[in-house]
């Protein structure tokens, strides 16, 4: 089963010891799902290891993948996803991390999946990361179902398989992690048939986590602090988000909703 077009989205920071492989890696299995690939990579600009350039050399010798430039003054994981959808051109968009959390190969059987769905959504199982990140994550995720009705699902996990036309049906206005959670959200609001299912997750093979604060007289990994409170503002503002949100969908006509056709 293959797709008739397909965008492969994934952000980087610091990340140039597995760079090659995960580029390598994603033209690989995006090959083997479409005839028609491109590869977006959103490129941070306060990566300092050399990733940026090794991203520039490889670009010039495969026309498949393009670079997004993430500008300093709009850092973070939300704005890195934000900026490589709506960058991605083809119908249907893959958007996952570019250090080695996944089995990228499980976009094969994503696929699989897609009939009667306009979106795959797979968890993560078994998930490998430190008790600190797990702990954190657990709140962040009971504090989005907290705030607003939410699908019950695994909002960070990168391994999301969609429709592009999804976006044209809503804006993201969130600014920090909380973008991730409000483009799932919204996705579900507007009718994408979503499929939940789950992918092994791994230990990161390599780059850098903005979020961590490692200090050598600490036993544990701290989290970032100003990216805390960004998260926990973005909180209200997803809360309005989706509270406006649901009141534009109300007016609007049953036709202004994700389209119901099947994929193949």
């Amino acid at each position: 089963m293959k797709l008739p077009s397909l965008s492969i989205v994934t952000q980087t920071y610091n990340e140039a010891p597995i760079i090659r492989t995960t580029l390598q890696q994603l033209v690989e299995v995006g090959q083997a799902v479409t005839d028609d690939l491109e590869v977006v990579v959103v490129a941070s600009e306060a990566s300092s290891d050399g990733t940026n350039d090794i991203l520039a050399n490889w670009s010039v010798r495969d026309p498949r993948i393009r670079t997004v430039v993430q500008p300093r003054e709009i850092a973070g994981y939300g704005q890195a996803f934000k900026l490589g959808i709506y960058a991605a051109s083809k119908e249907y968009v893959f958007q996952t991390d570019a250090d080695g959390q996944f089995d990228y190969l499980d976009l094969a059987r994503a696929v699989s999946c897609l009939g009667g769905h306009d979106y795959v959504h797979f968890n993560r199982a078994h998930r490998k990361d430190g008790w600190e990140r797990h702990l954190i994550g657990r709140c962040f995720y009971h504090l989005i179902r907290l705030s607003v009705s939410a699908p019950a699902v695994d909002f960070d996990a990168a391994f999301k398989l969609f429709r592009r036309s999804i976006l044209d049906h809503f804006r993201l206005n969130c600014r920090s992690g909380v973008l991730v959670p409000e483009f799932v959200i919204k996705a579900h609001l507007v009718g994408a048939r979503i499929f939940v299912g789950e992918t092994e997750h791994r230990a990161r093979l390599g780059g850098e986590a903005a979020w961590e604060v490692k200090r050598w007289w600490l036993p544990v990994t701290l989290p970032n602090g100003r990216i805390v409170l960004q998260n926990l503002s973005d909180l209200l503002v997803l809360r309005r988000e989706i509270a406006a949100f649901r009141r534009t969908l109300r007016a609007r006509p049953l036709a202004d909703r994700v389209p119901g056709d099947t994929a193949h």
